[in-house]
């Protein structure tokens, strides 16, 4: 099973006209444990609330990117750790964490 985090903002569709649909989010949880990340995450649980309980691991960008990944990576085994996100800092956090980054362009991979 692998882990697999995304930013919020730019990446998935609910937010900034992100490439990602919500569907295949879901659809990866059914196989993967699914999880978000980043500032703008307490602003969509916010109206998406629902939504909350279809995601193993929420961080509301109590701490910093790269330490949310590195403690789950720590603590949850896993196969592999992918990040997904838009922008050099989300790639920057995934690389500091040890976790694989994969552009939200390109999320198509993740079904593979």
């Amino acid at each position: 099973m692998k882990c697999i985090m995304f930013d919020v903002d730019g990446t998935m569709a609910v937010s900034q006209q992100g490439p990602i649909p919500m569907d295949f989010i879901y659809y990866l949880g059914t196989h993967h444990c699914i999880g978000i990340c980043g500032n703008w995450v307490a602003a969509y649980l916010t109206t998406n609330i629902n939504d909350f309980k279809r995601f193993t691991f929420v961080d509301t960008a109590s701490t910093s990117k790269a330490a949310h990944l590195a403690a789950i990576k720590k603590f949850c085994m896993f196969e592999e750790y992918i990040f997904v996100g838009n922008a050099e800092s989300d790639k920057a956090a995934a690389d500091e964490a040890g976790w694989k980054f994969v552009w939200a362009k390109d999320w198509k991979d993740l079904a593979g």
